[in-house]
């Protein structure tokens, strides 16, 4: 990891669309943009991997960017997703050029999403986690990205189940919302293990054993939403309602205001 990197991940500024020089540097760009077919891919654990594998399988894409993202609450060994970069390189490699790992985060827009309105959730929509939005938050980082390198979809490893366990941020009605945001900047955002239900699907797929949760980050919220029995108890109705009056009208104002400052140098 490179002093420059490491500094990143211990400061955590501002990391969207144009990305610093030593990161990705000029003529890296233009080669990403010669892609005859670009995705731009979410790393985190093992089913971001297994998605990437997916879609490479399918033949659409010519090239990957991998990315990975920062939100403030993780905790664990940052070698991890670097590390999961190097698996999807050898699984895939033959068939789909895989570029070095790019980093991007605003924790600004992070507070603003999922952490400042906690006592307006509690008030409106009679709940709080930030779970929810903390998913349309990686998904939104990628907007930018996507659309400056040329790329018309992200690949992602959203499920709706895993092994029968529910999680708030991959309940269908979250998967829709965040697949229409993605619709409403001319992009799509691939999740094709989204019916996957079974691990053993994903170790299947990836040829190797990686126990679910096993090499990735951690977070200190995670499952916040739980109940007293472990069970994930929901009113979709509010969460509609939160991701319709709060939360996609704040992430849709941001992705505009960061299209728009890359276009504009002196902005």
């Amino acid at each position: 990891m490179t002093g420059e990197l490491a500094r990143l991940l211990s400061d955590k500024p501002e990391t969207v669309w144009p990305l610093p020089e030593w990161m990705l540097p000029a003529e890296s760009v233009r080669a990403l943009k010669q892609e005859a077919s670009l995705a731009v891919v979410e790393i985190a654990g093992r089913d971001s991997v297994a998605a990437a594998v997916s879609a490479a399988g399918s033949g659409l894409f010519s090239a990957f960017v991998t990315t990975v993202a920062f939100t403030g609450t993780e905790f664990g060994d940052w070698t991890s997703p670097f590390r999961a970069v190097e698996r999807l390189e050898s699984l895939v490699g033959g068939r789909v050029r895989v570029y070095p790992p790019l980093v991007v985060g605003s924790p600004l827009f992070w507070r603003e999403l999922c952490g400042r309105p906690n006592f307006r959730s509690l008030a409106d929509y009679g709940f709080y986690s930030p779970c929810a939005g903390c998913h349309l938050y990686l998904h939104a980082l990628r907007i930018p990205l996507a659309l400056g390198l040329g790329s018309r979809a992200v690949v992602a490893g959203e499920r709706l189940s895993h092994e029968g366990r529910i999680k708030m941020s991959q309940l269908g009605i979250s998967l829709d919302v965040y697949r229409g945001f993605f619709e409403s900047f001319g992009l799509k955002l691939l999740m094709p293990l989204r019916e996957v239900r079974e691990n053993r699907a994903i170790t299947d797929l990836l040829g190797m054993a990686w126990e679910e949760g096993r090499g990735q980050l951690e977070c200190v919220l995670s499952g916040n939403y739980l109940e007293k029995d472990g069970k994930v108890s929901v009113d979709e109705a509010r969460l509609k309602r939160f991701f319709d009056e709060y939360a996609l009208p704040l992430a849709t104002e941001w992705v505009e205001k960061r299209l728009a400052a890359s276009a504009d140098p002196k902005a």
